[in-house]
């Protein structure tokens, strides 16, 4: 039997895209039942009730953060369990094996960094991070094609694989677990409604044209809000 370890840490940011994608991958997996695949979900504590099967999902293992001196996991990996393979779910969790005879699957979901990073030394800084990272894995996948080009484009593969898998929706059973919907009764007409952080990067003003065009619709931008980009679109409005 293969031990998979899958890490679900970033459902700690349960309602953002990382923290959805944790929380589908984790709850859909666990209901795989497979006599060749013994699988660990490495999750906080504090989340395990987010999980229907939550006995088996493990508390984090100190000794797989990657900021303990590797003298110290190298001691501590005969006495915690070692892995077959990892899934490392997005591309700056802080855990990773310690065996070298792990095999890695690294899930990239962007390469925004090179957008939004403030300087170029932090920029870069970042892809050589992410650039180790894509060294120690044997395998890679990616949410969009977009991505996969990009990954392609900024970083060294070596010919591995990269497998584009579109992240999956809510099942009906999940919904009500998930959030309750906004009351909508005050807008009545259509409707076309975004929803996440008003920043640049989801170039939420190219909308504003759009509905100026249609004019059976109304347009209803849900999020954070806080960054200067949220003022320019409301002036724009």
């Amino acid at each position: 039997m293969k031990k998979v370890l899958i890490d679900l840490t970033r459902s700690k940011s349960l309602y953002n895209g990382q923290g959805q994608f944790c929380f589908i991958l984790g709850n859909e997996l666990s209901k795989i039942e497979s006599s060749k695949i013994e699988k660990t979900f490495l999750i906080r504590k504090s989340e395990r009730k987010l999980f229907k099967n939550h006995d088996k999902f493990e508390w984090l293992q100190y000794y797989y953060r990657i900021t303990i001196p590797r003298w110290i996991r190298l001691i501590h990996q005969f006495f915690i369990p070692t892995f077959d393979v990892w899934h490392v779910t997005a591309q700056d969790v802080n855990f990773w094996p310690i065996s070298a005879h792990t095999k890695v699957i690294l899930t990239i979901h962007d390469l925004n960094f090179l957008i939004e990073a403030k300087t170029e030394s932090r920029r870069q800084r970042r892809l050589k991070r992410l650039q180790r990272r894509v060294d120690r894995a044997n395998y890679i996948t990616t949410i969009s094609n977009f991505s996969a080009s990009e990954i392609r484009k900024h970083l060294v593969v070596k010919g591995k694989t990269i497998q584009v898998i579109y992240n999956g929706g809510v099942d009906e059973s999940q919904k009500n677990k998930v959030g309750s919907k906004p009351d909508f009764k005050s807008i009545d007409s259509k409707f076309l409604f975004s929803i996440g952080v008003v920043k640049p990067k989801k170039n939420i003003h190219v909308l504003l044209p759009l509905i100026a065009n249609l004019e059976e619709y109304k347009l209803v931008i849900s999020g954070d809000d806080k960054d200067q980009y949220a003022s320019e679109v409301r002036q724009e409005i």
